[in-house]
């Protein structure tokens, strides 16, 4: 989940009990188009990255996939 989900382009990424290393992260905004992907490195099932964007303000969708396991979230940028 990102924090905080009302944010200015930067915001901290955690997730837990992931089951694979590898955890391809998106940003998609709300016309189903990704504006930023990269893949980010699990340890111990556990992901935390601190990220700053150069979004456009207004509402965008984080998913994770990590394996068969998905996870998505809103995110807002003012």
């Amino acid at each position: 989940a990102p924090y905080p989900t009302l944010n200015h382009g930067r915001f901290t990424v955690v997730a837990e009990g992931l089951k694979e290393p590898v955890v391809q992260v998106n940003v998609i905004d709300l016309s189903g188009r990704t504006v930023h992907q990269w893949s980010a490195t699990a340890a111990n099932g556990r992901l935390r990255t601190d990220l700053a964007l150069d979004l456009a303000p207004g509402t965008y969708l984080l998913r994770l996939r990590s394996g068969d396991a998905l996870g998505m979230t809103r995110l807002v940028v003012r």
